[in-house]
């Protein structure tokens, strides 16, 4: 019986530190300036009918002012208030973002910008 307990608490730590190992000091985001920036130099354009392949929390894509976001990290990362930005998913977003008044400053523009992954056609 002690053998299989030395044995699962030998299984736990080498899974620990594999996990550690593999998957780095990767804290979670905090904070939308904590946000990393995407470098992705190729624009893509996406109709409307791809952006609505993408709506939910765990797959989210939106439409805002001309501009396609995908802001499932920050939804994972609980980065937003409140889960009204779900309800964007899928769809063009843009009435529902400007009608929140906190959307008209920096912070909202720059995870914007950071979430961007292309156009809408």
């Amino acid at each position: 019986m002690n053998k299989k307990i030395i044995i699962t608490i030998l299984v736990i730590i080498i899974i620990a530190i594999a996990s550690i190992f593999l998957l780095g000091n990767r804290g979670p985001l905090t904070k939308t300036d904590n946000i990393p920036a995407r470098n992705d130099t190729v624009i893509n354009s996406y109709s409307i009918s791809d952006i609505a392949l993408h709506d939910k929390a765990t797959d989210c894509w939106m439409a805002i002012d001309g501009k396609v976001i995908d802001p499932t990290v920050f939804i994972a990362a609980g980065l937003h208030p409140n889960d009204n930005i779900v309800d964007g998913c899928g769809k063009d977003a843009t009435a529902m973002f400007t009608q929140v008044d906190k959307h008209d400053g920096g912070k909202a523009k720059t995870a914007l910008k950071q979430y961007e992954i292309g156009v809408l056609k």
